[in-house]
C-alpha cells in the first residue's frame, strides 16, 4: 500500500515538473513588430575608425585619486567632436552642463515632451602606465589613436568612445539623410562616469526638470556573448538593471601593548573573525533575475536549465549548492560581501588599538539597507561583538528606501525591448536575453525617470576581449565601427518612430 502510494507521488510530481518545464517561457508577449527602418545610412568604416583615433589622442582620464581633470583634454575633444560631426552640431547644438559635460536635443516633431535618451561618456580610467614607462606593456601607446592590425587601439576604444563615437556618426547620418524623429533624442555625454558619475546626475536633474518622458534610455553595459547561455550561440545580452554596490567599513578598537605579552586576542584577531563570519554565512540566493534570463531564452534555453528555473520548489537547494561553489553563478543568484583593504599594526611589536576593514558589497536590486543591517547585526552579529562599529555607505539612504534609482529594474515583456532585440539581431544573435549586470554604470540614475532603461554595448565580447576593458592593449576592431553605427542608426528609427 505505501509503495503504492509512494510510486502515485512520484509520479504524480514527475508529470507535474514536466508541465512546468514545458510551459516556462511560452507566454509570450504582446507587441508589435517594429517598424522597417526608412533609411540605411552607408557607413565609411574607414572614416569612422579615424575619427575613433582622433577621440582617442585626448587624455581624459579620470582617476578614484581626485585628480583633477585635465580641462584642456576635455575641451580638445568637443573641439574634434564639433568638427568631426558639423550637421548634429549645427541641428542640435550641445549644451554643456557642469562645466564639460554635454546634452544634444535632437527635437521630435511630435507635440510632446516624449524622448528616447542614448548615454556615452567621455572620460576614461587611467593607462596603467609610469612616467618612466609611458607605454609599459602597451603594444601601441594607449593615447596615440593608432589604426593597425584591423583594430583602434587605445585607452577608451570599448570603455566608451567607441560607442560614443559611432552614436554621433550614426546621428550624423542619419540627419544628412533627412531623417526627422517623431520623438526628440536626447544624446548625453558625461565626462565623470568612471569615478562620481556627478555628470549623470547633473544631466538626469536637467532632464527631469525640463519634464521630458522618457520613452526609453540606452547606455553601455551588455554585450554581445559569442558563447551565451544558449551555449555555442552567439547572444545579445541585455542589462535591465544592476547590482548596488555599498562600501562596509568596520571598526575593531582595543588597548595597545607590546607584542611580548599578548592577550588571547586583538583587534586583527577580532576582523579576521568577522571576516570568517562572512564567509561562512553567505546572504540568501534569489532566483527571480536569473528565472527572467531563462524564461526569456524559452524553448531555446538547455532543458536542465528549464527544470531547475521553473521547479525551484524543489531546485533550489541545489541551485544553492552549486552556487557556493561558482563565484560567477554566486554573484548572479545573491548579494555578495567580500573583504578588500584592511589596515591595523604600525610596528611589528606592537599590537594595534585599531584595526579597520573594508568590504565590497553588491546587493541585489531588492535587497534594502535596512535588510542589510540585519543581516550584519543579527546573522554577523556587528552589533553584539565589543568594541566594534559600522559604517555603510551607497546608493540606499538610511531607511533603506532606493534612491538614485537603486533597488529597480526594466521592463522587458514590452515595446521597447523588443524593438531593442530586434536592433541586436543583425549582429549575428540567435536571441536577447534579459539579466542583472554585476558592474555599475551611471544607467542606475535614470530609474526614477523612466521604467524602460537599457544597457547595451553593440559588440561581440568573449573572454578574452573582456579582458581589455580597463586591461593592457584595449582595442577595437574596425569591422566592429560599421555595424555599431548601424545598430544605433536602426534603434534610433525604431525608438523614434510613433505608431
Amino acid at each position: 500500500m505505501l509503495l503504492a502510494v509512494g510510486v502515485s507521488f512520484v509520479v504524480t510530481l514527475v508529470g507535474w515538473v514536466a508541465v512546468r518545464t514545458w510551459l516556462f517561457g511560452r507566454s509570450g508577449t504582446s507587441v508589435r513588430r517594429p517598424k522597417s527602418v526608412t533609411i540605411d545610412p552607408k557607413v565609411d568604416g574607414s572614416q569612422c575608425c579615424a575619427k575613433l583615433a582622433t577621440a582617442l589622442r585626448r587624455v581624459t582620464v579620470t582617476d578614484d585619486a581626485g585628480s583633477p581633470l585635465d580641462e584642456t583634454e576635455f575641451g580638445g575633444l568637443r573641439q574634434d567632436l564639433a568638427s568631426m560631426f558639423p550637421s548634429l552640431h549645427s541641428v542640435a547644438p550641445p549644451e554643456l552642463v557642469g562645466g564639460r559635460h554635454l546634452l544634444f536635443t535632437w527635437k521630435g516633431k511630435c507635440a510632446g515632451n516624449e524622448a528616447v535618451m542614448f548615454l556615452a561618456h567621455q572620460d576614461v580610467v587611467p593607462a596603467n602606465t609610469d612616467a618612466d614607462h609611458p607605454h609599459k606593456n602597451w603594444k601601441y601607446p594607449p593615447f596615440d589613436g593608432v589604426i593597425a592590425e584591423g583594430s583602434v587601439w587605445g585607452r577608451g576604444s570599448l570603455d566608451d568612445k567607441g560607442s560614443l563615437v559611432t552614436l554621433l556618426e550614426a546621428v550624423e547620418l542619419l540627419i544628412k539623410a533627412g531623417y526627422s524623429p517623431s520623438r526628440t533624442v536626447l544624446l548625453a555625454l558625461e565626462a565623470t562616469e568612471e569615478t562620481s558619475m556627478e555628470g549623470a546626475r547633473a544631466l538626469a536633474q536637467l532632464v527631469s526638470e525640463r519634464k521630458y518622458e522618457l520613452y526609453a534610455t540606452l547606455d553601455e553595459g551588455g554585450i554581445v556573448m559569442p558563447n551565451g547561455p544558449l551555449g555555442k550561440l552567439p547572444v545579445g545580452m541585455i542589462a535591465i538593471g544592476e547590482k548596488n554596490p555599498v562600501k562596509l567599513v568596520v571598526t575593531v578598537t582595543g588597548e595597545p601593548g607590546h607584542s611580548s605579552a599578548p592577550p588571547k586576542t586583538n583587534t586583527i584577531g577580532i576582523l579576521a573573525e568577522i571576516v570568517r563570519r562572512i564567509e561562512k554565512n553567505p546572504l540568501p540566493i534569489d532566483t527571480q533575475y536569473m528565472s527572467s534570463t531563462v524564461e526569456a531564452m524559452g524553448a531555446h534555453a538547455p532543458l536542465f536549465l528549464r527544470i531547475l528555473f521553473s521547479n525551484m520548489f524543489i531546485f533550489k537547494p541545489l541551485l544553492g549548492f552549486l552556487a557556493n561553489r561558482t563565484p560567477t553563478l554566486n554573484a548572479v543568484l545573491r548579494s555578495t560581501i567580500i573583504p578588500t583593504m584592511s589596515k591595523a599594526g604600525t610596528a611589528v611589536n606592537i599590537i594595534p588599538p585599531t584595526a579597520t576593514g573594508i568590504f565590497n558589497i553588491r546587493l541585489l536590486p531588492n535587497v534594502t539597507l535596512e535588510q542589510l543591517k540585519v543581516y550584519l547585526e543579527n546573522v554577523i552579529g556587528l552589533t553584539k561583538m565589543h568594541n566594534v562599529s559600522y559604517t555603510l555607505e551607497g546608493r540606499l539612504s538610511a531607511t533603506g528606501a532606493p534612491i538614485e534609482g537603486a533597488g529597480s529594474t526594466s521592463e522587458w515583456k514590452c515595446q521597447q525591448y523588443q524593438d531593442l532585440c530586434e536592433a541586436i539581431k543583425p549582429l549575428g544573435v540567435s536571441s536577447c536575453v534579459p539579466f542583472v549586470t554585476i558592474g555599475a554604470t551611471s544607467s542606475h540614475i535614470l530609474h526614477p525617470l523612466s521604467k524602460y532603461v537599457y544597457r547595451f554595448l553593440p559588440v561581440t565580447m568573449g573572454t578574452e576581449e573582456a579582458k581589455l576593458l580597463h586591461g593592457y592593449n584595449e582595442r577595437l576592431s574596425c569591422d566592429t565601427v560599421p555595424s555599431m553605427v548601424t545598430f544605433y542608426s536602426t534603434l534610433i528609427q525604431y525608438w523614434t518612430t510613433t505608431p
